[in-house]
Protein backbone atom coordinates (compact mmCIF):
# COMPACT_ATOMS: atom_id res chain seq x y z
CA UNK A 1 0.00 0.00 0.00
CA UNK A 2 2.88 2.42 0.59
CA UNK A 3 3.37 3.38 -3.03
CA UNK A 4 4.42 6.99 -2.40
CA UNK A 5 7.71 8.13 -0.83
CA UNK A 6 6.10 11.37 0.39
CA UNK A 7 3.64 11.95 3.22
CA UNK A 8 0.84 11.97 0.66
CA UNK A 9 -0.05 8.29 0.51
CA UNK A 10 -3.55 7.78 -0.87
CA UNK A 11 -5.40 4.51 -1.20
CA UNK A 12 -5.74 3.31 -4.78
CA UNK A 13 -9.05 2.02 -6.12
CA UNK A 14 -7.54 -1.48 -6.36
CA UNK A 15 -6.35 -1.55 -2.72
CA UNK A 16 -8.23 -3.98 -0.47
CA UNK A 17 -8.87 -2.64 3.02
CA UNK A 18 -9.90 -4.35 6.24
CA UNK A 19 -13.36 -2.74 5.95
CA UNK A 20 -13.69 -4.34 2.47
CA UNK A 21 -12.96 -7.77 3.94
CA UNK A 22 -15.23 -7.28 6.96
CA UNK A 23 -18.10 -5.91 4.87
CA UNK A 24 -17.82 -8.85 2.46
CA UNK A 25 -18.17 -11.15 5.49
CA UNK A 26 -21.40 -9.46 6.57
CA UNK A 27 -20.04 -7.07 9.19
CA UNK A 28 -21.10 -3.44 9.46
CA UNK A 29 -18.11 -1.10 9.42
CA UNK A 30 -17.90 2.52 10.52
CA UNK A 31 -15.38 5.32 10.56
CA UNK A 32 -15.70 8.31 12.86
CA UNK A 33 -13.03 10.97 12.46
CA UNK A 34 -10.39 11.83 9.89
CA UNK A 35 -9.93 9.84 6.69
CA UNK A 36 -6.75 11.24 5.18
CA UNK A 37 -5.90 8.47 2.71
CA UNK A 38 -8.46 9.09 -0.02
CA UNK A 39 -9.93 12.25 -1.44
CA UNK A 40 -11.75 11.22 -4.63
CA UNK A 41 -15.41 10.24 -4.28
CA UNK A 42 -16.20 7.02 -6.09
CA UNK A 43 -12.53 6.01 -6.19
CA UNK A 44 -10.97 6.04 -2.70
CA UNK A 45 -13.41 7.75 -0.32
CA UNK A 46 -14.39 5.92 2.91
CA UNK A 47 -17.62 4.48 1.50
CA UNK A 48 -15.87 3.16 -1.62
CA UNK A 49 -13.08 1.71 0.52
CA UNK A 50 -15.48 -0.52 2.44
CA UNK A 51 -16.97 1.51 5.27
CA UNK A 52 -20.75 1.20 5.56
CA UNK A 53 -21.00 4.34 7.75
CA UNK A 54 -18.75 7.37 7.94
CA UNK A 55 -18.93 10.65 9.82
CA UNK A 56 -15.97 12.96 9.88
CA UNK A 57 -13.44 14.87 7.86
CA UNK A 58 -12.02 13.83 4.49
CA UNK A 59 -8.71 15.68 4.20
CA UNK A 60 -5.78 16.11 6.56
CA UNK A 61 -5.65 19.90 6.17
CA UNK A 62 -9.28 20.35 7.21
CA UNK A 63 -8.69 18.06 10.20
CA UNK A 64 -6.26 20.60 11.66
CA UNK A 65 -9.18 22.97 12.29
CA UNK A 66 -10.81 22.36 15.65
CA UNK A 67 -14.06 23.89 14.46
CA UNK A 68 -14.60 22.97 10.78
CA UNK A 69 -17.41 24.58 8.82
CA UNK A 70 -18.22 21.31 7.04
CA UNK A 71 -18.10 17.63 7.99
CA UNK A 72 -19.26 14.54 6.14
CA UNK A 73 -22.10 12.20 7.03
CA UNK A 74 -21.45 9.21 4.80
CA UNK A 75 -20.63 10.99 1.51
CA UNK A 76 -22.89 13.98 2.12
CA UNK A 77 -21.49 17.33 3.17
CA UNK A 78 -23.03 18.73 6.34
CA UNK A 79 -22.65 22.47 6.88
CA UNK A 80 -21.87 23.56 10.46
CA UNK A 81 -23.16 27.14 10.68
CA UNK A 82 -22.13 27.41 14.34
CA UNK A 83 -18.48 27.53 13.20
CA UNK A 84 -18.74 30.12 10.42
CA UNK A 85 -16.71 33.31 10.78
CA UNK A 86 -14.25 31.85 13.24
CA UNK A 87 -16.89 30.97 15.80
CA UNK A 88 -16.18 27.96 18.01
CA UNK A 89 -19.57 26.29 18.12
CA UNK A 90 -19.54 22.56 17.34
CA UNK A 91 -17.31 19.61 16.50
CA UNK A 92 -14.30 20.64 18.57
CA UNK A 93 -11.66 17.92 18.52
CA UNK A 94 -10.37 18.38 22.04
Amino acid sequence: MLHSPANTVLLRAEDVTLPHVLSASGYQTALFGKFGVGTTFGKNDPMTMGFTRWKGILQNVQAHRQYPITVFDDNSVVFVPENVGGREGLNAQR
